[in-house]
């Protein structure tokens, strides 16, 4: 997961030289060095009001550590200590979930989504998060409920714009699949929300979709509604 700590360094900046360290002492195995600088960074996130999220970040440190180890008992044991209902950040949430689904650990990893996607902290799922369940979906075959949970998660807290990615991941791995129905039809939906427009990508996606399936008449109607879309957007930007 390399994106994870460079997310997790911008959403926590103080964290940025931290993690590293904490990564670094925990792989040499001095333990007391590392429970020593987290005690430190911890009281210092508290002095910061950074909250919870914080103490969690570092026990995800401790959890990836011991399950690079092979040690999955300790990493369980360390993850069941977590207070998952005080999370109220995604970027922390997302860096839990793809580690526990990379790991195997997928009851824990759908109780974790599930509780936060019913909380009523607003901030504790974004694209990201959506994006990570809907791929481990498509990973097991389950095309259907990958989609159930896309239309759940969107009405209940996914946030504009970034329904457009949610969108466009979606419809181009239904693509891949062949499963160009269900494709389209979520085209069609994302093309009647007055507050999304496909971008590039996802016509690109639909476009090659058609031609794959013999449909060259869909394929050169929708690039010429690509065309008409992107034209009147420039328009728009030139009159500004």
């Amino acid at each position: 997961m390399p994106w994870t700590c460079s997310i997790i360094s911008t959403a926590f900046p103080r964290l940025h030289l931290a993690m590293p360290l904490l990564e670094w002492l925990l792989r040499q195995g001095d333990f007391e060095k590392a429970n020593e600088v987290l005690g430190d960074l911890l009281g210092s996130s508290h002095v910061h009001g950074d909250g919870y999220d914080v103490v969690a970040i570092f026990s995800y440190t401790y959890l990836k550590y011991w399950f690079e180890q092979g040690k999955e008992d300790k990493a369980m044991h360390c993850y069941s200590r977590l207070q998952l209902r005080k999370l109220t950040k995604a970027t922390v949430v997302n860096a839990l979930l793809a580690l526990l689904l990379k790991y195997g650990k997928k009851t824990e990893a759908w109780s974790l989504f599930d509780q936060v996607l019913h909380s009523k902290e607003m901030d504790n799922v974004n694209h990201y998060t959506l994006n990570i369940v809907v791929n481990e979906f498509f990973k097991i075959g389950r095309f259907d409920l990958a989609i159930q949970i896309f239309h759940k998660v969107k009405a209940l807290k996914l946030k504009f714009p970034h329904v457009v990615t949610c969108y466009r991941n979606i419809i181009t791995r239904l693509n891949k699949q062949g499963i160009l129905f269900e494709a389209e039809h979520l085209f069609q939906e994302m093309c009647s929300d007055e507050l999304v427009s496909p971008d590039v990508s996802t016509y690109t996606s639909m476009i090659d979709a058609y031609l794959k399936a013999g449909r060259n008449e869909d394929a050169l109607r929708l690039s010429n509604k690509m065309v008409d879309a992107f034209l009147g957007q420039l328009a728009r930007l030139a009159c500004l």
